[in-house]
């Protein structure tokens, strides 16, 4: 009986440790997915970008592309550059980059409206290092200037209550202007910076 209680208890112990174990593991699992990092480079390149066509013939072109991955809708100008100075091609927490689902979902703008982007964002966990790159349609733009308008104000009055890594300033400090046919939104600790990098790609 004595054997049997022993034997009981210890597969019990047995059983608690490998629980614990096993949550430890899910934990730190967890931990490494939310920390996820995204390699820049591959933003900058345009191989990897679709013409924006709707229906059944967006979904054909994306299953026909072998090198789309991103789904980013820009044509081969310097907007590339301008992604790959601003952020110097360095490894950024929580940077994530939008695609046409998130065009209409978090910017709450219709994709048909857009003839051109490249949108780089954060959710807020690490702070805030957004830029928009955005050519509207014909007659579109002051309804892209104002989604816009409404995502800076959301965004300021969010960190105004989570500040993060200076985010309130940033956005306090964010801009939303017009340059050429672009529309850009800028969201970064060096403002001043970041439009002299985007002077540089996109003419007056």
């Amino acid at each position: 009986m004595t054997l049997l209680r022993f034997t009981d208890i210890f597969k019990a112990l047995l059983l608690r440790r490998s629980a614990a174990l096993l949550l430890l593991l899910t934990v730190l699992f967890s931990f490494c997915s939310c920390s996820t990092n995204v390699d820049l480079s591959d933003v900058a390149q345009a191989a990897d970008i679709l013409p924006f066509v709707s229906g059944e013939e967006e979904e054909e072109a994306i299953e026909n592309s072998e090198n789309n991955t991103l789904n980013i809708r820009a044509s081969e100008t310097n907007i590339g550059m301008i992604v790959r100075e601003i952020y110097a091609e360095d490894v950024c927490k929580g940077i994530l980059v939008a695609n046409d689902k998130d065009l209409e979902e978090v910017f709450l703008i219709a994709p048909e409206k857009i003839m051109e982007y490249r949108i780089l964002y954060t959710e807020g966990t690490y702070g805030v290092q957004d830029l928009c790159v955005i050519k509207p349609a014909d007659g579109c733009k002051d309804e892209i200037l104002e989604s816009l308008r409404q995502r800076k104000d959301s965004r300021t009055s969010f960190f105004e209550h989570y500040d993060v890594n200076d985010a309130y300033d940033i956005m306090q400090h964010a801009e939303i202007y017009t340059q050429g046919e672009y529309i850009i939104y800028l969201a970064v600790e060096d403002m001043e910076a970041a439009k002299l990098i985007v002077d540089k790609y996109i003419p007056y």
